[in-house]
């Protein structure tokens, strides 16, 4: 059983993290097969050191480990930053595509000037700044991302998923292909897995990827290039994978979108 933690007010012990405070500790509680929100006052170590946590409304459970995800902040407080003629908002500097802040001549990267706090976004970021300031050639998009969760099963995604494109496009499908299908996936993985890809009805682009399963992280790149590449569907449907890989596993999630999008065509 996992407990995740999102966000309540509660105080690490010090053994476990010296003058650490969490503002809006919350739970999910895996009590039965079912799940449910849980808000938590407080966590603490018994005379035997093992720890436990101290809910609202239910009660005390005590547990083997507590993992606590509070986030990060920006370290900028006493840079001076005012003197430069910067100013930050919740820590964090407006920058542009460039990583250009509004003092033009000062660049911005990483966790103090982007939301996505990824170390490979912070890489490219710093690409395209030095790039920049050279005067060196450098595309200015940043939307094509991919951002992995290393949990069991890996989890991760690029572009727009399934909630975000219908967000903003109303006509669009949506390919699938079961990981598990795969020639050599139960013996690489063992595990289910989904790969989803989000297409434009009207230029047949790939709009985002998701998948979750094992690999899904690295599987996700060839959806990013796919991407950049701003090839319809097709390309993807009409691509020999060898086999059996779990890379496949995107020719038959174009096909299931080009299969869609001529339904459409005849409706």
């Amino acid at each position: 059983e996992a407990t995740a933690v999102a966000g309540g007010s509660a105080s690490t012990p010090r053994a476990h993290r010296a003058d650490h405070s969490l503002s809006s500790l919350s739970l999910v509680l895996g009590l039965g097969g079912s799940y449910r929100r849980a808000n938590c006052e407080a966590v603490g170590t018994d005379d035997l050191g093992a720890p436990w946590i101290q809910l609202e409304d239910a009660g005390r459970i005590r547990t083997a480990r507590i993992l606590v995800a509070a986030g990060r902040s920006p370290n900028t407080e006493h840079l001076g930053l005012d003197a430069a003629g910067l100013s930050c908002i919740e820590g964090r500097l407006w920058v542009d595509a460039y990583c250009r802040t509004r003092v033009r001549h000062i660049y911005g990267i990483g966790d103090i000037a982007g939301s996505r706090q990824l170390a490979s976004s912070s890489v490219e970021e710093a690409r395209r700044a030095v790039s920049h300031a050279y005067g060196v050639p450098v595309s200015a998009n940043t939307e094509t991302v991919p951002i992995g969760i290393y949990t069991i099963p890996e989890i991760a995604k690029v572009g727009l998923d399934e909630t975000e494109a219908r967000k903003r496009e109303t006509h669009l499908v949506v390919g699938r292909a079961d990981l598990e299908a795969r020639g050599g996936y139960h013996a690489a993985a063992g595990t289910k897995g989904l790969l989803k890809l989000v297409v434009s009805r009207s230029s047949r682009q790939l709009l985002g990827v998701t998948l979750v399963g094992e690999g899904a992280i690295e599987l996700v790149h060839l959806g990013r290039l796919a991407m950049l590449s701003g090839a319809p569907i097709d390309q993807l449907a009409d691509t020999t994978f060898a086999s059996p890989t779990l890379a496949a596993a995107y020719k038959v999630a174009a096909l299931d979108a080009t299969r869609q999008l001529a339904q459409h065509r005849v409706a």
